[in-house]
């Protein structure tokens, strides 16, 4: 059985994109009391996680977690950000066949109750397409020798989402005809703050809760249920230039639909480094792992999920960065994204 709404008001979610960035923008200008570079609060690159969410094509229809190190500002500081993330998947295998490009549009809003506590809001809404990379990917595998796992033989820049059951029959979950805005469940989150300001290892607990309900498009995943997550993270200055975070995140996830048996928890880590190449540029890189999303369904998702992100961040004020890179696709290529470009404008002010 499939349990699949299509998106009722793609123009309504659009424009809520549209406007989230935009807010975003404009708190970015903002120079009513910013916060300074030297507070904890302030954005920069300091060994913090990526604004990214895992592209794997199954956990991020659930809670795709988001990691961040243990920074916090005084009461009352409000911390905004707006990042991107632009995935091509080509997924085929014997059970199921995925294709297809998707932007992820995370619109983030967090509150310093106090110096300590945290609370925040995450909305994440997704365009989705059969997009324009396919060519250029499968001639950069082409020059590089790299297999194409069967994608130059499927259509190009198409949208298509497949599944097999056990006696062969195909069910199809997406195509063309869902091209469009759709607003996946929103997230609440709380983080407190563990150890003293001043600590060499800063630690936080963060736990995070999604609601399904608020979802204009639902595929494969019952949306009577919640997923949620808690996460601690720790951080450390390795020297003058080089900074560090890692988080390590227990996940609870929504049942499927669909013939396919989804682990009902999941063990995510970050491991995230940054260095000060330049006064206001940091060369930075983060490594995701998550254990495996599938429960022996004889395909890669039984398989443990690896990302490579690699990238930069920009301070461009006391109070704001920017920061844009790439992800790869460690040792199984069939339970991520086959390429995927970020980037995120972070502020925050007083």
């Amino acid at each position: 059985m499939i349990h699949q709404t299509r998106p009722a008001q793609p123009l309504r979610a659009g424009l809520l994109c549209a406007a989230a960035i935009a807010i975003a923008a404009a708190t970015a200008g903002a120079q009513t009391a910013p916060v300074e570079a030297s507070s904890p609060a302030a954005p920069a690159s300091g060994g913090d996680a990526f604004f990214f969410t895992t592209q794997s094509p199954v956990q991020r229809l659930r809670l795709g977690f988001l990691h961040e190190a243990p920074v916090f500002g005084a009461a009352g500081t409000l911390r905004v950000a707006s990042g991107a993330i632009w995935a091509n998947t080509w997924n085929s295998t014997g059970r199921y066949l995925i294709d297809g490009e998707s932007w992820w549009l995370n619109q983030f809003v967090e509150y310093a109750l106090t110096d300590r506590a945290a609370v925040s809001l995450m909305v994440p809404i997704v365009y989705e397409s059969g997009g324009v990379m396919d060519d250029t990917i499968e001639a950069f595998h082409r020059a590089l020798r790299l297999g194409s796992a069967g994608r130059d033989k499927a259509p190009r820049n198409r949208l298509r989402a497949e599944q097999y059951a056990g006696d062969g029959t195909m069910v199809v979950l997406l195509d063309d005809s869902d091209q469009g805005f759709s607003m996946r469940a929103p997230v609440v989150s709380g983080r407190w703050r563990l150890t003293g300001s001043a600590a060499d290892w800063p630690a936080a607990l963060k736990v995070s809760l999604n609601f399904p309900r608020y979802e204009t498009r639902t595929v494969g995943l019952r949306r009577d249920q919640h997923d949620y997550g808690a996460a601690l993270s720790m951080a450390h200055r390795f020297s003058p230039r080089l900074t560090g975070s890692a988080s390590l995140a227990y996940l609870r996830g929504r049942r499927a639909t669909v013939d396919f048996d989804l682990r009902n928890w999941l063990g995510s880590f970050s491991f995230s480094a940054d260095y000060q190449a330049w006064s206001a540029t940091a060369l930075s890189a983060q490594l995701r792992r998550e254990t495996p999303v599938g429960n022996r369904t004889r395909t890669p998702f039984d398989v443990a999920t690896t990302e490579l992100l690699l990238g930069a961040k920009h301070r461009l004020g006391a109070a704001t960065s920017v920061e844009f890179g790439f992800v790869e696709n460690l040792f199984i290529f069939d339970n991520t994204a086959d390429f995927a470009l970020f980037g995120a404008i972070r502020t925050a002010f007083r």
